[in-house]
């Protein structure tokens, strides 16, 4: 390894060492100041608020499309107003910042996956059995200093049950491009049908 590539490697690693001890948006409280307070999570729902209502004040055209077991897609234009509504299955997963959140989840340790050059933060719940979010995780893009560290995506996963099928969903948030909902379906037959839900302003 030449002397720039480990001198690259170590500007990197320090860059992500910075990130998980100072927060670069505001959402962690400092921990030394307040040594009991166990939890400092980060709010994918502000997160999600704030891109709503940055949406929602400006004239992006809103495109919404709809695909059918990847047979049939069906496109439409969402109106403004509608936009809040459609980004609803997002604003009801459980805000981490409210403690009463925060203490039935963890935070695993958080990585740098050098493939994607993005430090991953992951929250799970410490009784999957009693969540229909099994997972909320933000992929974040780590800046020259912590000051531009940006949180570029947010995935969560669901379970959930609904008469005698199973629901599961994925869905990915964009920051400031898009989001998607992947719906799978199975009934008690094992019957399977998916239905993906994207909707898009700046992409």
């Amino acid at each position: 390894m030449t002397k720039e590539m480990l001198m690259r490697v170590r500007n990197r690693k320090h860059i992500t060492l910075l990130f998980l001890l100072i927060t670069p948006i505001g959402f962690f409280a400092s921990c030394k100041k307040n040594p009991k307070q166990k939890k400092t999570f980060i709010s994918a729902v502000s997160l999600i608020q704030s891109q709503i209502r940055h949406v929602d004040s400006s004239f992006y055209p809103i495109i919404k499309t709809i695909t059918y077991n990847s047979a049939h897609t069906d496109t439409v234009y969402v109106p403004r107003e509608q936009f809040a509504e459609e980004a609803r299955d997002f604003l009801t997963i459980p805000d981490l910042s409210a403690k009463k959140n925060a203490k039935r989840f963890v935070e695993e340790k958080p990585f740098y996956d050098e493939l994607l050059d993005k430090v991953v933060i992951r929250y799970t719940p410490q009784k999957p059995e009693k969540e229909d979010v099994k997972s909320i995780e933000l992929l974040i893009a780590p800046g020259k200093d912590t000051a531009n560290d940006v949180v570029q995506s947010i995935m969560i996963t669901r379970e959930k049950m609904a008469g005698d099928s199973t629901i599961d969903e994925k869905l990915l948030w964009k920051m400031n491009k898009s989001f998607q909902k992947v719906t799978i379906i199975r009934n008690a037959e094992g019957k399977e049908s998916v239905i993906v839900t994207k909707v898009k302003w700046n992409e």
